[in-house]
Order: C-alpha cells, then sequence, then structure tokens
C-alpha cells in the first residue's frame, strides 16, 4: 500500500470529522503515483518561498510559519487543502503573483 494512503488511513482514525472530508477529498482528486511528486514540490516551493502569494496569506491567517507547522496534526487539514489548491495551480500554471484565491479568502 502507498505510504500516504497508509498515513491518510491512519489520520482517520484521529482527526476530527471536518478533517476527514478533506482527506477523503485528497485522496479522490490526486492521482496517487503523482501524490509524491506534488507534495515534494509543495514542500520544495514552501522552503524556497516561491508559493503564490496566496497560500502565504492563508498560512498568515491560521498562524502557520514553519513546514513543521503545516504539518503538525492540528494543522493538517490545512496541509491537506493546500496540497489540493498547490495541485490545481500547477495544473494551470499559477505563478507567484496569479492565480484565484480559493484558499486564502479575498486578500
Amino acid at each position: 500500500m502507498n505510504p500516504l494512503k497508509k498515513a491518510i488511513f491512519w489520520l482517520l482514525a484521529i482527526l476530527p470529522l471536518g478533517s476527514i472530508s478533506y482527506a477523503a477529498d485528497y485522496e479522490l482528486h490526486v492521482e496517487t503515483p503523482d501524490s509524491g511528486d506534488i507534495i515534494s514540490q509543495f514542500e520544495e516551493s514552501f522552503s524556497e518561498e516561491t508559493l503564490p502569494q496566496k497560500y502565504y496569506y492563508y498560512m498568515d491567517k491560521h498562524g502557520i510559519i514553519t513546514l513543521e507547522d503545516l504539518r503538525a496534526e492540528r494543522n493538517y487539514r490545512h496541509f491537506l487543502q493546500m496540497l489540493l489548491e498547490f495541485e490545481k495551480d500547477s495544473q494551470y500554471g499559477v505563478t507567484a503573483s496569479g492565480g484565484a484565491i480559493s484558499i486564502g479568502g479575498t486578500q
């Protein structure tokens, strides 16, 4: 079984119901072979501070400063939501200054 699927199933047992819906949505929309690539691309962009500005607004709004904060259990639903958004942005070629602000509100 894919390590990402194992992690998702493990989290299903301990996360609140709202987080489970994000996990299920993530699994439906991100193809398993590419999911590791999406995660590594997201983490690389996060580390290099090259994500579109909407991600930084969103993280600031939720008090997320580091990648460790983002991957913490309490923020895991935010992590999944940002991965879904990142995948969509990657598919449509959203640059650091463009794109719909579907995760960060209206800023």
